[in-house]
């Protein structure tokens, strides 16, 4: 049977014969965004722990649901990629003993096995005099969440592994510091004089490590909060909170009533000011500055917000979660929220 391509899928590209985009996509191109070579040893990894229990719980009850559309995992090739080639590159390259990747972590919290794996773990000499050592995280973001400088989640993991793999050593005749080495995956010179936009592609972070017993402390609390849970039917979890999500305010748009976009100027981010309430007051005052100057004219603001970003393109059992088709059923109902002069 002869497959005839859809109108759609044909591109004419100048200087080139026709080009056709063939959908689905192949076998071994599913394969490849769909292959996850991150595996849980204990009955929760670190990261699992720093994610919102609905979240966690949905993917343990349904392990063997694929996203209908393997293209929405291309974003996560990126981070996956620059992990594999550095951890190779370093194997490859570096001395085994100052440099070691995908080092294992797994240890005990109230009998609950909690696993992880530390992406690089950087001793500054051979010299077992010199016992300088970093726990490195390699981190591929994008200008948003740099910009939102929420790192409680990074640090909480990093301090979690330096538990891991000191815990039963004797970290305290060392000096060991925790490292992030973050790329910026669409950083642009263009957008560097944006307030608060990421300084460089790439950075390298250190800061120290907390006391063990408080990252015990931490740990703890997470791990208990997972375990009263789990008794309770998934639909009477808590809603995922906007963090964990991906939802937030984009922006507020200024418009003059009977237009379809927002006028010249008058898109704010909250990412540009440091708090929403200045992101605000700056709309308000291109607002009312606007219909002072135009005063046979009336205009309005509006609040702008993103959907339930990783529900939407990045979640695998969103179609199970009760809680997320109730949104979308209210998202249909909802007016919009408009603030008139």
């Amino acid at each position: 049977m002869i497959n005839i391509p859809n109108p759609q899928t044909i591109y004419d590209l100048p200087k080139l014969n026709t080009i056709m985009k063939i959908e689905p996509l192949p076998d071994f191109v599913k394969m490849g965004l769909l292959h996850n070579e991150h595996v849980t040893h204990g009955k929760y990894s670190v990261t699992e722990l720093l994610d919102h229990p609905r979240c966690t719980a949905l993917r343990k009850i349904h392990p063997d649901l694929k996203l209908d559309d393997p293209t929405k995992m291309a974003h996560a090739m990126n981070g996956t990629a620059v992990h594999a080639y550095w951890e190779k590159l370093l194997t490859q390259k570096c001395n085994p003993a100052c440099i070691q990747c995908e080092v294992a972590v797994f240890f005990k919290i109230n009998d609950i096995d909690i696993s992880g794996s530390i992406d690089i773990i950087h001793r500054k000499s051979i010299d077992l005099l010199i016992n300088e050592t970093t726990i490195i995280d390699i981190k591929n973001w994008t200008s948003y969440k740099w910009m939102q400088k929420d790192m409680a989640d990074v640090i909480d993991q990093l301090n979690s592994y330096y538990y891991g793999y000191y815990l039963g050593k004797s970290p305290y005749n060392h000096q060991v510091k925790l490292g992030l080495l973050v790329f910026i995956r669409d950083w642009h010179r263009g957008a560097s004089h944006r307030k608060n936009y990421p300084p460089s592609s790439l950075m390298y972070l250190e800061f120290a490590p907390k006391p063990m017993e408080k990252i015990k402390e931490n740990i703890t609390k997470r791990v208990k909060l997972f375990e009263d849970y789990k008794n309770v039917n998934i639909d009477d979890y808590p809603d995922a909170d906007d963090k964990a999500t991906w939802s937030r305010l984009e922006a507020y748009r200024v418009y003059k009533v009977g237009g379809n976009n927002a006028i010249r100027g008058g898109v704010f981010r909250p990412e540009d000011y440091e708090s929403n309430v200045e992101c605000l007051a700056a709309t308000e005052e291109k607002m009312n500055a606007t219909q002072l100057a135009n005063p046979k004219e009336e205009y309005y603001f509006k609040e702008c917000n993103t959907e339930r970003k990783r529900c939407a393109e990045y979640c695998p059992v969103a179609d199970m979660c009760n809680t997320y088709q109730n949104s979308l059923k209210e998202s249909y109902e909802a007016p919009q929220k408009e603030v008139p002069v």
